[in-house]
């Protein structure tokens, strides 16, 4: 199908992952056809697709952050199910991000759960915790301040919407005050709605 996956319907882009799944897997031979139309039961696309309107869709999905609540619904890399696992960016991890970066750590994880199943003496693929800077620890707080008192995020009070404005926002701040008198100064002004208009005032925003 020469078209492009933004200009397909529904059906067509489960046709054709269907079939790179079927050229990958299954090799030359009859003996060898792994993966048999016989085999489909049913396919599902992101219901954040819309295509009321037709292609191309209109993606309501938001970038990189799992909706609140969805943990609970995530599976783990290592199904209760012997002989599957799951490797992509909705897998509990500890990057716990939509990204490929989290689909590479599902994709460790479910290498460890086959070489254990499988007993085999493989060195297993390395894990790490998630490690956040502390630079941003402040940064956090105040989101957390706000987040209680029922405002927005920090982003939005001061009419950031490029993730250029957000590394310049965190640049010009270290350079004035230090991220360190930033948390000194959230916590004597102890008041985030004084403390975000003043960032807002600094930064040019609303």
């Amino acid at each position: 199908m020469r078209k492009k996956a933004i200009e397909c319907t529904r059906e067509e882009i489960a046709y054709e992952v269907w079939e790179h799944m079927k050229a990958g897997l299954n090799g030359p031979g009859r003996e060898q056809k792994l993966l048999t139309d016989r085999m489909l039961h049913s396919w599902h696309l992101d219901a954040d697709l819309d295509y009321a309107a037709g292609p191309p869709p209109r993606n309501s999905s938001g970038l990189l952050i799992h909706p609140p609540g969805s943990w609970a619904s995530r599976p783990e890399a290592a199904s209760a199910i012997p002989n599957l696992c799951f490797a992509a960016d909705y897998v509990r991890t500890h990057t716990d991000l939509a990204s490929m970066e989290g689909a590479s750590e599902a994709g460790r994880r479910a290498t460890n759960a086959i070489l254990e199943r499988t007993g085999a003496a493989a060195r297993r693929a390395d894990v790490w915790p998630l490690e956040e800077p502390a630079m941003f620890a402040p940064w956090r707080r105040i989101d957390a301040e706000l987040h209680r008192r029922g405002r927005t995020h920090l982003f939005e009070v001061v009419g950031i919407r490029e993730a250029f404005q957000a590394a310049e926002l965190f640049r010009r701040f270290s350079a004035l005050a230090g991220l360190g008198q930033l948390d000194t100064l959230l916590a004597r002004l102890g008041l985030a709605n004084a403390f975000t208009g003043a960032l807002g005032k600094f930064f040019g925003g609303p």
